[in-house]
């Protein structure tokens, strides 16, 4: 009985080393197709830059001061 359990405990390491590696692989490979398919279908493109120096905007002038701010709400 030893000798089972220790030649089924082999096997399913081997099998491990090897499935594992393998779904890796095509889950891979699945994920960069499915972003491919992605790509074409959407056209995606990187996006433009800021039309100024950036895209920062100022505020409307909004009232108060350090001591407004230092104020618990």
């Amino acid at each position: 009985m030893e000798r089972l359990k220790r030649a089924t405990r082999v096997v399913f390491l081997a099998a491990r080393r090897t499935l594992v590696p393998c779904c890796l692989f095509f889950a891979y490979f699945l994920a960069v197709g499915a972003m491919a398919a992605l790509d074409r279908v959407f056209h995606f493109r990187p996006r433009r830059g800021a039309p100024q120096k950036s895209f920062w905007e100022k505020t409307g002038g909004c009232p108060g001061g350090m001591e407004d701010a230092a104020e618990q709400s």
